[in-house]
């Protein structure tokens, strides 16, 4: 499901003008080695750990968007040389290899802390650090047997058609709002795989 819709997504972002090209290129190269290590680890843990791992650290991540948001001075951006995104890169293509798409949810308030991008901005990075790393997680899961083609199929044909809406929406609102609504999917996320059997 994921393969088309980031990278449909990505280039919608794209067309809106919301990816920096230096960045972006940084996230993906240095993130892709990372995500092959990452996914051969995952595949030969238990599902169940993996999943309630995966909450906690969504959890961990929605919990410090919304301190940013809050705190005093937390509206200030940071710019750090374009560099460092190699670090973001490395452990976001590790957490998107080993959790599927760890990467991009802590790149999007990595980009937004470190490097001063806005909310849009840091969720088209997020794309790029995990659109090459996509393929290779599942070529990695399929490898190994852990890939249900025909749902990850229907999932992704019916993502295909709605993500053009979610980058346009996201374009259009305001840096609180849109931050609101990245931290409350978060917590909705992380409470749908804690709430799994």
């Amino acid at each position: 499901m994921v393969v088309p819709n980031v990278v449909l997504g990505l280039w919608r972002y794209y067309q809106k003008k919301s990816v920096n090209v230096r960045y972006a290129l940084t996230l993906a190269c240095s993130a892709l080695p990372f995500t092959y290590a990452g996914a051969r680890f995952a595949t030969g843990l238990p599902s169940a750990p993996l999943r309630i791992a995966f909450a906690v650290f969504i959890l961990t991540v929605a919990a410090y968007v919304f301190w940013k948001s809050v705190a005093p001075g937390g509206t200030q951006r940071a710019a750090a040389p374009w560099y460092w995104a190699t670090l973001v890169g490395a452990v976001g293509g590790t957490l998107s290899g080993f959790f599927s798409v760890g990467g991009a949810t802590v790149a999007v308030p990595a980009m937004s802390t470190f490097f001063g991008m806005m909310q849009a901005a840091a969720q088209s990075m997020g794309l790029a650090l995990v659109a090459p790393g996509t393929f290779v997680g599942l070529a990695t899961f399929a490898l190994a047997g852990d890939v249900d083609w025909r749902t990850g199929i229907a999932l992704g044909v019916g993502g295909v058609f709605a993500v053009r809406y979610g980058v346009d929406l996201a374009v259009k609102l305001p840096e609180s709002r849109l931050k609101a609504h990245f931290e409350l999917f978060l917590v909705c996320e992380a409470a749908g795989l804690l709430a799994h059997r």
